[in-house]
Order: structure tokens, then C-alpha cells, then sequence
């Protein structure tokens, strides 16, 4: 009788340690990464150094398609990139570019499916929401029609809907950057870029 005893506490007293190793094994998994809360608009708007970008965003009408789009990725070119594209243009702001343009571009940036960092690799293409594709190499860098590749400043803020790259160059789809290159400080180029 007394092995018996001895024999169900040593059963209950594993059992009882299992009980414990699991429940610590569980409390270790809940310190994990959080779940996002922001859709990609959020982060992109939340965001000083995409500050720019955002209201070019909120210009374009192009916030919503953000806000609810089931899956995106963003290649958020910032600010200092939003500078230099202004400069090499030689305008003030993008409020004279015609909104065909504008949209373009903008939408240039932006894939219609969840890409994080470690799926965008060299060589490959990527498939825009403007249509034409954005090709990755060596780096990685995203080749642009018009600029120098742009390369990853932060990569993988992970949103509710998609996830957000911020890059150091704007994108210009080929279509669009042929002509500006071609009329690029030519009496052409402010007639091809403006709103009026």
C-alpha cells in the first residue's frame, strides 16, 4: 500500500510539473510581436519623415484606397526624396503637376499585395497599382524610370492591411520618366507637368 502511495504522488507530482513547464512555455510566447493596430494610411500619416507624402496622398484622393485596400505595399519615398524630386524639377511644390501625373507616380509606389522585406529580392519584378512593374536589384534597390534607385531607409511597419517601406528616392514609372527625361529643362517640360 505504501508503494502505491508513493508511487501516485511521484505520478501527481510530474504531472503537476508538466502542468507548470507548459504554462511557462505559453507566458513566453505572449511577449512575442504585437499585432498591428494602423492601416497603412495611419502609419504613413503617423509617420514626420513621411509627412510629404501623406499630403500628396490626401491631394491625389488616394487616402481611402489606403485606408481600406484588403492587402498593400507601400514604397514611401520621404521627405529629404520628395526634396531632391523637387529640385531636379526645378518646382516650388507638386501643386502644379497635373493630377494625371501625380497620380501616376503616387500610385507607382504602391503594390496590391503584402511584400516584407525578406520577399523583395534581386532580381524580381513588382507588379504596381499604376500597372507598370518596378524592378529589384542588387542591394536590394527598386530601379525607377526617371531617378537614381531608391534604396531602404526603414523596412517592414507592419499594418493591419499591408506593410510600409520607407525608401530614400521617388519612383517614377517609365512611361512617365521617358518624358520627363526627354523635356527635363526644356520649355516642354513644365507644359507636360502642368496642372494648368
Amino acid at each position: 500500500m505504501k508503494k502505491l502511495n508513493l508511487l501516485t504522488r511521484l505520478l501527481a507530482l510530474t504531472l503537476l510539473s508538466g502542468f507548470f513547464m507548459l504554462s511557462a512555455c505559453g507566458d513566453d510566447d505572449e511577449g512575442g510581436t504585437p499585432e498591428p493596430t494602423q492601416n497603412v494610411w495611419e502609419i504613413i500619416n503617423s509617420r514626420s519623415e513621411l509627412s510629404g507624402l501623406a499630403a500628396e496622398l490626401q491631394a491625389a484622393g488616394l487616402q481611402q484606397l489606403l485606408e481600406t485596400a484588403p492587402a498593400a505595399t507601400v514604397f514611401a519615398p520621404n521627405n529629404t526624396a520628395l526634396s531632391t524630386l523637387l529640385n531636379t524639377l526645378g518646382i516650388d511644390d507638386f501643386s502644379v503637376v497635373r493630377d494625371d501625373v501625380a497620380q501616376g507616380v503616387l500610385t507607382y509606389h504602391v503594390a496590391a499585395q503584402t511584400l516584407t522585406s525578406d520577399q523583395v529580392v534581386a532580381p524580381s519584378v513588382i507588379v504596381t497599382v499604376q500597372g507598370e512593374t518596378i524592378g529589384v536589384v542588387d542591394g536590394p534597390a527598386l530601379e525607377s524610370g526617371a531617378t537614381s534607385d531608391a534604396t531602404f531607409v526603414t523596412v517592414d511597419l507592419l499594418a493591419t492591411n499591408g506593410v510600409v517601406h520607407v525608401i530614400n528616392n521617388v519612383l517614377v514609372p517609365p512611361t512617365i520618366g521617358d518624358l520627363i527625361v526627354a523635356t527635363l529643362g526644356t520649355v516642354a517640360q513644365p507644359i507636360y507637368l502642368a496642372a494648368d
